[in-house]
């Protein structure tokens, strides 16, 4: 099946499609339609800017610590160690791609420098 195919199936059946949602050409900002661009980016930079100051103001204090608001909350946690030997093994399973995910690393350059960077990954 062809990857375009696939997109295509993959689309209809989240309900995505391509038209764009219009947005409203005026809003009421305190009490009063307004269709200024201008004036109504302000707005929605004046609202953002501020919201959250707002929210952290809204929060009554107190003398708790965070830790009492958790059941069971861990001091510390423990990764099991990793041989650079099983770091090369499972990288080698891995197809050498030269698309890259979210490190911007290709898996083909990763699998050409693997016996220079298993040691590193393990500590």
């Amino acid at each position: 099946m062809k990857t375009e195919r696939i997109w295509k199936i993959l689309n209809n059946t989240i309900q995505k499609n391509n038209t764009k949602t219009s947005l409203p050409n005026k809003f009421i900002i305190n009490g009063i339609e307004n269709e200024n661009p201008q004036t109504i980016a302000y707005e929605f930079n004046n609202f953002f800017a501020n919201i959250g100051k707002q929210v952290n103001n809204s929060v009554p204090n107190t003398e708790k610590n965070y830790t009492e608001y958790l059941d069971n909350y861990p001091n510390n946690f423990f990764m099991n160690p990793i041989a650079p030997e099983e770091i090369k093994q499972i990288t080698s399973k891995m197809k050498p791609k030269t698309s890259s995910g979210f490190d911007c690393i290709q898996m083909k350059t990763v699998k050409s420098i693997i016996d220079h960077i298993q040691i590193p990954l393990a500590l």
